[in-house]
């Protein structure tokens, strides 16, 4: 008897399962998530060798993060043998784009960042389209740092892989504007 294929995860799927591997780093205390910070990891012993995998230096480490600090150690934790010399490899405190493209779009990835931060993040900053401002009113709508993470990366789980914020009502967009957002 031959043994079975191991099913290939599309793009979607992985998505999916990394958003969840977030959540549940979220949920053993292993990420606090921290506007403003890529990836933030105490006591990384920085290797000797620059053929070392990335993984060997963070793991079990608590992170502070970012959603996209939490998108990268996830991708790399779950999918990826990716080397510290890896061109792809911006740095540890670096958006790292080039590497998260593999799985995410570079618009969601930028929806993904603005919800997070509360603000127009991206390639294109000053980009107020109805949809990136969909985005910061998502994120808006939590306070703390954790929870809005978290509630981001249901949202990924919930819509098969996308970041999809849900039209801001009349009131978000006010507040929004009230603020300063644009």
């Amino acid at each position: 008897m031959k043994p079975k294929k191991k099913k290939t995860e599309t793009r979607a799927e992985k998505r999916v399962a990394i958003a969840k591997d977030v959540i549940s780093k979220l949920n053993k205390k292993r990420y606090e998530a921290e506007q403003g910070v890529y990836c933030a990891a105490k006591d990384i012993i920085w290797p000797e060798d620059e053929h070392t995998e990335i993984q060997t230096m963070l793991k079990g480490k608590k992170c502070n993060v970012c959603a996209l600090g939490s998108l990268f150690v996830s991708a790399i934790d779950k999918y990826d043998k990716l080397m510290f010399d890896d061109p792809t490899f911006d740095g540890i405190n670096s958006r790292n784009d080039t590497y998260l493209k593999r799985f995410f779009s570079g618009p969601q990835l930028d929806l993904m960042e603005s919800a997070f931060e509360r603000d127009h993040m991206g390639v294109d900053s000053y980009d107020y389209t109805p949809t990136k401002t969909a985005a910061v009113a998502f994120g808006c709508r939590y306070d703390f740092p954790d929870a809005r993470l978290r509630a981001i990366m249901n949202n990924v789980i919930r819509n098969d892989g996308k970041f999809i914020p849900p039209k801001p009502t009349k009131r978000e967009l006010q507040e929004l504007e009230e603020y300063g957002y644009w």
